[in-house]
């Protein structure tokens, strides 16, 4: 069980508020995500150990980046657990990244199923993969967007505690 640092209060807190916004909008705001980044580098370098902040931020910004980049992230998501890296280091991002896989896929497809939309998995896994590779691609009918804040939260919290 980690800690109780500021930083990791500043992550539960901020994972907390993007569940909130993210369930109510849709979307995980600049304004929270980009402070969680600033506050992760500077309470780091406050306490010497300014490597803690800047290697969390570069290895969260090489998995999630590339994640939005290739379109199976939101922007707001790959953000956020930018800012858990900031503030947390690589170490404990990589653990929250693999939680918030392993949660990813049961949930997703239960939404899937759910809305009656697992067929067309398929296709969009086709449209990701063709994307990817640079292939001309047609956009897939009626995307599904799954709310992924309350999944993030969840996950940098059993990182916290497991």
């Amino acid at each position: 069980m980690e800690a109780l640092t500021p930083q990791l209060v500043v992550t539960l807190v901020g994972c907390a508020i993007a569940v909130v916004t993210d369930l109510r909008t849709g979307k995980i705001f600049n304004n929270l995500t980009l402070p969680m980044m600033a506050l992760g580098l500077a309470i780091n370098a406050s306490i010497g150990a300014w490597w803690i902040g800047v290697y969390g931020l570069l290895a969260a910004t090489a998995v999630h980046y590339t994640l939005w980049r290739l379109g199976v992230q939101k922007g707001g998501d790959a953000k956020l657990l930018m800012g858990v890296g900031a503030l947390m280091g690589w170490s404990f991002m990589l653990e929250a990244s693999a939680y918030y896989a392993v949660l990813y896929l049961p949930v997703g497809l239960t939404v899937l199923w759910l809305r009656g939309k697992l067929p067309q998995l398929v296709q969009w896994l086709k449209f990701t993969a063709d994307r990817a590779r640079g292939l001309p691609v047609v956009e897939p009918a009626e995307p599904t967007i799954l709310i992924t804040g309350p999944i993030i939260g969840t996950a940098a919290l059993l990182a916290a505690v497991l």
